[in-house]
């Protein structure tokens, strides 16, 4: 059964984000402009970040972040999931575009 909560305190000027942490095995942090990936269930100072973009756009309107509890995966969110997903989507695509044919010009 999956427990979902909303925290009381808006973020203000910070980027949409998933944030994915599977157990004690792998974190995973995406955003439309990066994504961090960690081994373990510690962040700090072990996170690989992988640029997708141009610098982060951050939210202009303060939102609250949201957390879901589903067995074995804790996820939190800010801004919505899937327009998040979309755009960094959207970066890979890019990327990985400009990786196979060289930049546009």
């Amino acid at each position: 059964m999956a427990l979902t909560r909303q925290s009381t305190e808006l973020e203000r000027g910070v980027e949409r984000q998933i944030v994915l942490q599977v157990g004690p095995l792998v974190g995973l942090d995406v955003r439309p402009s990066r994504l961090f990936v960690w081994y373990g269930s510690q962040r700090t100072g072990t996170e690989r970040i992988v640029s997708l973009d141009r610098a982060p756009r951050v939210l202009r309107q303060a939102r609250p972040r949201h957390y879901l509890q589903l067995p074995g995966v804790e996820v939190s969110y800010l801004g919505n999931p899937a327009v998040t997903l979309a755009l960094a989507s959207g970066a890979w695509y890019r990327r990985l575009r400009d990786a196979m044919v060289g930049p546009p010009g």
